[in-house]
């Protein structure tokens, strides 16, 4: 005869909060205070998609992404006049978007974006750069709009933020 006894197991289910389990640790001390400078620049990059990009026919960069572009030749990306590009608020939406998202990342504590902050802080800078030095060389009657001279700046205070955050990693690495 076979004579089995059934086994008895005992399990234990350590349960914790469901936002508990998912967040981990802040990379380092500053990570919320990098994070919402970093979310506060993203924003203001996105907003500056709505403002005059170039102040003599007051061109917002989202105009120049619809079928009203500046210049000869455009698309959603740039508009040329002549030889000389200038990109589209497509651009400002984009990397905006990458530093906020970086940005959340890193004031809730998921993970370390830093690098995400950096790279769009970076991108937006050389892409606004680029579109003001275009603008200034198109016409002498054009200037930079605000809107433009706000993606600038931003992008260059989220690049501080992304690289001061990247710095506090390593350091806290180091430690």
């Amino acid at each position: 005869m076979d004579r089995r006894q059934p086994v008895e197991q005992r399990v234990e289910i350590n349960q914790q909060p469901y936002g508990e389990q998912r967040r981990g640790r802040m990379l380092y001390p500053a990570a919320p205070i990098v994070g919402a400078v970093a979310g506060a620049s993203g924003i203001m990059m996105i907003i500056s998609t709505f403002l005059a990009w170039i102040s003599g026919i007051s061109m917002t960069g989202w105009s120049m992404m619809s079928s009203s572009g500046f210049g000869t030749r455009q698309n959603f990306l740039f508009s040329m006049a002549g030889s000389k590009i200038v990109f589209t608020g497509f651009w400002s939406l984009l990397f905006g978007i990458l530093v906020v998202a970086g940005a959340v990342t890193l004031v809730t504590g998921w993970g370390g974006a830093n690098s995400l902050v950096l790279t769009g802080g970076i991108l937006g800078l050389g892409v606004s750069v680029v579109s003001i030095v275009m603008i200034y060389t198109v016409k002498p009657a054009l200037a930079p709009g605000v809107g433009l001279w706000l993606f600038a700046v931003f992008s260059l205070i989220a690049t501080i933020a992304g690289s001061v955050g990247a710095s506090q990693v390593g350091y806290a690495d180091e430690v």
